[in-house]
């Protein structure tokens, strides 16, 4: 059997990305690694998750009733016409998990991603993800800044440059 036969494959239907349980390695990876949504039907995977999946080589992704395979580029051209600055969230995204925290979507726009550490009960930051050369002022800034306070979180500030560099800086208040 060749090595793209034993993957799982997930399903693109509309937006949503459908991981078949069929494979008990990809069910315990994701149980372990807290990927995706347990759901009746499989498990549900966001996007970021599906190509981080497909990109390590754990998952095969194809379209609905096809049995096409995406490429990883394929993939992000595709999600990247649906999510403004996919690839940018991509890209922390990636460095999160390689870094080896567990990220799940923030709750606004302005707070990209929720993450915490392997093992941890709850996440104890939010990310908010800002393009090199973008402007923003202390105000937005600040507002951010009360929304995870509120929340109860650390807020991590990830600017990611234009050669696709990530730098975090965590942002506190100072009274």
């Amino acid at each position: 059997m060749s090595e793209v036969e034993q993957v799982a494959v997930a399903i693109i239907i509309e937006d949503k990305v459908l991981l078949r349980t069929d494979n008990e390695d990809i069910v315990e990876l994701c149980r372990k690694s807290e990927y995706g949504t347990f759901v009746e039907e499989g498990i549900l995977l966001d996007p970021l998750e599906a190509v981080f999946l497909l990109e390590r080589g754990k998952i095969a992704l194809s379209l609905r009733d096809t049995t096409k395979r995406l490429s990883v580029l394929d993939a992000m051209l595709m999600f990247s016409s649906k999510e403004r600055d996919f690839w940018v969230k991509y890209l922390v995204y990636s460095d999160l998990r390689k870094r080896g925290y567990i990220v799940r979507r923030g709750f606004s726009e302005d707070l990209n991603f929720m993450i915490k550490r392997r093992g941890a009960k709850v996440y104890e930051y939010l990310v908010s993800i800002i393009k090199e050369g973008r402007r923003i002022d202390f105000r937005t800034l600040s507002s951010i800044l009360e929304k995870a306070l509120r929340a109860g979180k650390e807020l991590i500030i990830s600017i990611v440059d234009k050669e696709g560099n990530i730098s975090y800086y965590t942002l506190s208040r100072l009274f």
